[in-house]
């Protein structure tokens, strides 16, 4: 009797040898998703996989997720006929920028989604889709109020999980790309006020995706022209302690 699980750790361990893994994959699908979204697995065998199990999903979605998979492949995944296949290669950091870019007129609303989430995404291209699409971007969180009770989230109906939140807070929020890229975009701002260094397009995109600007970091941001604009575009994030004082400034040209 064959041991599954056996074989299945087989296809994901470091060292199998790349013929074994291909044996492996034409076994079966399952052994297929086991070779596809393992980090150890070799780019060109990667690119073998979607000709050996072409009509599975789960393999084609593993491949097109993972960050080995060659340029060429990822590419031929954008573009198929599932979207849930693409969505993956959209989230794939990997995936060529043109392809990226091709995406954005992608039907699919996830597609779209997971094209805000990778991280090589241009920053024009969020700019423009805060304001076509801000559900995509933006989970207010505006009744947050540090050191207070945790508020009753908006989204509190969808399927929820719990962490702690970077100031203090207990945050009951929905388990979404959404909420994963708010929150890396307020931890990159709070490290920033706290004296972390970040290139200023990092720091832009996350005055975009955040849905809080700690005062620390806008007034850390404040003395460079460069920020001004995107902070008065956000200026409804600004924490509420320093918010009159950047506004004026700001509005005023006070230095």
């Amino acid at each position: 009797m064959t041991d599954l699980a056996a074989l299945k750790r087989e296809a994901r361990r470091k060292g199998t040898p790349p013929e074994r893994l291909l044996e492996l994959a034409r076994m079966g699908p399952e052994l297929a998703r086991e070779v596809a979204r393992s980090d150890n697995t070799l780019p060109d065998i990667l690119a073998r996989l979607v000709n050996i199990q072409p009509d599975d999903l789960p393999t084609l979605q593993k491949v097109a997720a993972n960050k080995r998979t060659p340029a060429q492949t990822l590419t031929e995944l954008a573009a198929h006929p599932q979207a849930e296949v693409v969505w993956w290669a959209a989230g794939n950091p990997a995936t060529p920028l043109a392809c990226l870019e091709a995406l954005t007129e992608h039907p699919a609303p996830k597609v779209r989604s997971w094209l805000v989430s990778n991280p090589v995404m241009p920053l024009s291209v969020l700019v423009r889709w805060q304001h076509e699409f801000p559900h995509l971007i933006r989970i207010p969180l505006n009744s947050c109020t540090v050191g207070k009770a945790p508020p009753v989230h908006p989204y509190r109906r969808i399927r929820i999980f719990s962490y702690s939140h970077l100031l203090g807070l207990n945050l009951k929020l929905p388990d979404s790309i959404g909420i994963r890229m708010t929150y890396q975009a307020l931890k990159t701002l709070v490290e920033y006020g706290e004296g972390a260094e970040f290139s200023a397009e990092e720091l832009t995109r996350a005055l975009i995706l955040t849905d809080l600007i700690p005062a620390p970091a806008a007034l850390r941001l404040l003395p460079f022209p460069e920020f001004h604009r995107t902070l008065l575009q956000n200026a409804d994030k600004i924490a509420a302690s320093v918010r009159p004082q950047i506004l004026a400034q700001l509005q005023g040209g006070t230095p």
